[in-house]
């Protein structure tokens, strides 16, 4: 069971003088005026977003058709094997005579180093737009020539004074299987292979 007291609650007096005046709050309307307007809009918003009818996008334009690559051994593969043959000779010619310039890491082939890093940096320049403009050829046939190329100017690059590092070794090998498909196909294609 409650209790209720029958006492009566005494408050002490209210305050007099300025301090009992309670100050206005002068903020109060700008603070409903902006939510006024917050409302409008949002309103606003939500009626033209109801009503705009959207157009929509301009097209992308389609892009260029890509080129099928063509079978192995077909015409484009003879196409890129003759447009190439000469190019893949001097390369096989500059790494002989490179190679014959003595023993790895003798004084001479040392001194060879820096004509022909710009030997192959200069090939490359001129095996990359053939390949370019080859983009019918097998895959198998250009993807390995692609290699073939990064393979040479990355061992040509690498190539340091003194013997052959793993490394340098190694990119060498790879340049050569990649090679290895262009004497798959292309003999069987044309004559210079």
């Amino acid at each position: 069971m409650v209790e209720v007291s029958t006492e009566t609650l005494h408050l002490p007096p209210a305050p007099t003088g300025p301090a009992a005046t309670i100050p206005r709050r002068r903020g109060r309307w700008i603070t409903n005026s902006a939510t006024a307007i917050g409302v409008i809009a949002g309103g606003a918003a939500l009626v033209l977003s109801l009503t705009y009818h959207h157009s929509a996008p301009a097209a992308a334009p389609s892009p260029a058709p890509a080129v099928v690559a063509g079978p192995v051994g077909g015409a484009a593969d003879k196409a890129l094997c003759a447009a190439i043959v000469d190019l893949v000779n001097e390369a096989n010619t500059t790494d002989t005579a490179f190679a014959g310039l003595g023993t790895d890491g003798s004084p001479e082939r040392d001194a060879a180093i820096p004509g022909y890093q710009a030997a192959v940096r200069d090939w490359v320049t001129r095996i990359e737009p053939v390949l370019a403009t080859h983009p019918g050829a097998s895959e198998y046939l250009l993807r390995t020539l692609h290699r073939f190329t990064d393979d040479r100017r990355i061992y040509a690059a690498m190539r340091g004074t003194g013997p052959e590092g793993s490394d340098e070794t190694a990119a060498r090998s790879d340049e050569l299987l990649a090679l290895g498909a262009a004497y798959d196909v292309c003999p069987k294609l044309g004559p210079g292979w």
